[in-house]
């Protein structure tokens, strides 16, 4: 979601916020969540974490998966 992303009038009322917020939230929830549930089943989600921008930024194209 675009960080500038605004919802329409009302949305708070579905939970919907606006794409910075969105943006926090899922970063917060990956981070505080998501990877320590992945690492207690022994696989290692904080290195990949970690080094998902730095593949993406390497390659030319982003429209093709990673490991094309």
């Amino acid at each position: 979601m675009p960080a500038g992303f605004a919802f329409p009038a009302g949305g708070e009322a579905f939970g919907l916020c606006n794409g910075a917020a969105a943006r926090e939230l899922f970063y917060a929830c990956v981070e505080a969540v998501i990877i320590p549930g992945l690492e207690a089943h022994g696989l290692p989600a904080r290195r990949a974490w970690v080094r998902r921008r730095a593949i993406a930024t390497r390659r030319d194209d982003l429209t093709q998966p990673a490991y094309a």
